[in-house]
């Protein structure tokens, strides 16, 4: 099913030495995906999100916390 280079976790563009600069996604795009996600993927795609390193993480993590402070708002 995954090519044993998809299992080590590369995406095409770094196996080829190709890294598009912009790679994010808009704050539609983030909110429709977590839409789509279950409560466990949401926990464990934020956890992983938090302690990226990557530029831009920071802001892809606070949309995260938007989204779940707007879904779990009391």
């Amino acid at each position: 099913m995954f090519s044993s280079d998809q299992k080590a976790g590369y995406t095409p563009w770094k196996l080829e030495g190709i890294e598009p600069k912009n790679v994010g996604m808009d704050k539609s795009t983030v909110m429709t995906l977590l839409d789509l996600m279950d409560d466990e993927m949401i926990f464990e795609w934020s956890y992983r999100v938090r302690t990226d390193t990557r530029p831009c993480a920071d802001k892809l993590y606070a949309l995260v916390g938007e989204y779940l402070g707007s879904v779990y708002a009391d």
